[in-house]
């Protein structure tokens, strides 16, 4: 199941007991934020969920799964996230 934005805002405003539109507002501090962060380089914790970082993936040589030829992905930025391990000990049980 994945829980969409419009769905993380009720459950916001209800837990916070206040509007959708306040909620939203919220929400969307939050992952502006967050965005900012990670854009600048830096990395974001979030004590007890986990960490988000800025990775950089070298350029590679690829294989279409299709027809097997060759191709070259070039470099580029990507967002790693890894989990803290309190949380992964709730999770496993």
């Amino acid at each position: 199941m994945v829980v969409s934005k419009s769905e993380l805002v009720e459950k916001i405003a209800a837990k916070e007991v206040c509007s959708l539109s306040a909620a939203k507002m919220q929400l969307d501090v939050v992952i502006s934020t967050i965005s900012e962060a990670l854009l600048n380089g830096d990395s974001v914790r979030l004590n007890g969920l986990g960490t988000l970082d800025l990775r950089y993936r070298a350029a590679r040589v690829g294989y279409n799964p299709v027809d097997g030829k060759k191709i070259e992905i070039p470099a580029h930025k990507t967002v790693a996230f890894k989990v803290a391990s309190d949380f992964k000990t709730k999770l496993n049980g």
